[in-house]
């Protein structure tokens, strides 16, 4: 049989096209595998423009992205809710800014003077006074607020419309809806400002500029039913206690005030009193400021999630095993970050008493999709071993070596070495140990912990 030329580039072509699907089929099974197992390398392809593309077409998760539309492109039903939204922002935003002798600012609105001070109008709970008069000896100056009013994206009203009876409220870069009075939902924002200075300050050497403006949204709610309902969407909770979530694909965190509504105790509501569950069990605490206590430690815990991943401490292709990104999130958890924390030092001692410790390999090594939650059913010795490893790494002779392991593992040229080398390896490198020698110095300062009061 002679072939001729025709014949030659059709078998050619078949071939080509053969070898193509073929290698389209491979390329799909191996970030399949990827996929499968959390590696790091599945999430920087998803970052790559290819990764984008084919993440939109098989619902992979890619990094947050957020759709912005004109008022003309928007639905009569948007454009009304972000005509309401802007006239809330026009009630909230402060004309003038008092200064106080004290340091401290107010923000509101001049109304005029008397013979005894300033008339002033603080926005929606800066003070429980609708209004107040300031003697002249307290004020330092009075000052316009010169700032511009942040503008209503297509954001927010996506925000507004998924919790539309929520209460719409904005300070700074942080845009909260909540069901809680004013001065409640400010007071977590100012919470949220400390957070953010002590984070930056902690890890200065280790911050890379936001991908765009720090821009946080913040479910805050006191009904235990609404909190529920969304903790059922967003979160799995085999341990049925978290009370604070943070969402990444959204830059979200939803928060449920362990106070309850109207400021009165909810106990006793067992469920929320921890933020991680403990051994010994819920312990009945009759004190009201417990409670408001533990809703700011699971707000830093959450919020110190969102501030890691924004501010590039943590990579963008999820690099992170689970002990790095909870440990992290437990240190700050505390109003001095590095401070013990009772929760984690009475796991620590509950584990001392059962004999049940996680080996420090295994907890280091261990990544998984579901997060730290799901190691062998241990969630409160989990986060308590995180945070405790956590704390001794950022003690002054180690924390160098922490900070370049930080650093390492959010480079994407070292995907290779993630992939094939043991997270405990890694990090005893770094630090400049051996691994029987981070092994030993775990022990001894999980030991001293364990005498700690």
């Amino acid at each position: 049989m002679v072939l001729t030329q025709q014949r030659i580039l059709c078998l050619v072509f078949r071939v080509v096209r053969q070898v193509l699907l073929l290698g389209i089929l491979a390329s799909l099974l191996v970030l399949w595998c990827w996929s499968r197992d959390n590696d790091p390398r599945f999430h920087h392809f998803l970052g790559t423009r290819p990764g984008k593309i084919l993440g939109s077409l098989t619902g992979w998760t890619v990094a947050p992205g957020y759709l912005e539309k004109s008022d003309a492109e928007m639905s009569s039903q948007e454009r009304g809710y972000k005509r309401s939204l802007e006239k809330v922002m026009q009630r909230q935003w402060p004309e003038h800014i008092m200064a106080l002798n004290d340091g401290s600012l107010l923000q509101g609105r001049v109304l005029g003077e008397t013979p005894r001070g300033i008339r002033f109008k603080p926005v929606p709970g800066e003070v429980v006074l609708a209004e107040l008069v300031v003697p002249r000896s307290l004020i330092n100056h009075v000052e316009k607020n010169r700032n511009l009013i942040r503008p209503i994206t297509y954001r927010d009203v996506q925000f507004k419309m998924e919790f539309p009876d929520l209460g719409f409220l904005r300070s700074g870069p942080y845009t909260m809806l909540t069901d809680a009075d004013t001065d409640r939902a400010r007071a977590l924002m100012r919470k949220l400002d400390k957070l953010d200075v002590d984070l930056r300050r902690a890890f200065r050497t280790l911050l890379r500029p936001a991908a765009g403006a720090l821009d946080t949204q913040v479910v805050y709610v006191v009904e235990k039913k609404r909190f529920l309902a969304n903790r059922s969407r967003f979160a799995h909770d085999p341990s049925q206690s978290i009370a604070g979530l943070y969402i990444p694909e959204k830059e979200r965190l939803i928060i449920y005030d362990q106070l309850g509504g109207g400021g009165k105790s909810k106990l006793p509501e067992m469920e929320f009193v921890s933020t991680v569950p403990v051994y010994a069990g819920a312990v009945y605490r009759p004190n009201m400021q417990t409670f408001i206590d533990e809703t700011h430690q699971t707000l830093r815990h959450e919020g110190a999630h969102h501030f890691l991943f924004k501010y590039g401490i943590h990579s963008d292709f999820h690099a992170e095993n689970p002990w790095l990104i909870e440990g992290l999130a437990c240190y700050f958890e505390s109003e001095t970050p590095g401070d013990l924390v009772s929760t984690y030092v009475n796991a620590l001692k509950a584990g001392s008493d059962y004999g049940c410790f996680i080996p420090l390999d295994d907890l280091v090594n261990y990544r998984s999709h579901d997060g730290i939650m799901h190691l062998e059913g241990r969630f409160d010795l989990s986060y308590a071993q995180s945070w405790a490893l956590v704390r001794m790494l950022m003690q002054a002779d180690l924390r160098p070596g922490f900070f370049q392991y930080m650093r390492f593992i959010r480079n994407p040229d070292n995907l290779g070495d993630l992939a094939h080398r043991p997270r405990i390896a890694l990090l005893a490198g770094q630090l400049g140990l051996s691994i029987p020698d981070l092994e030993s110095r775990w022990l001894q300062s999980r030991a001293e912990l364990l005498v700690s009061n």
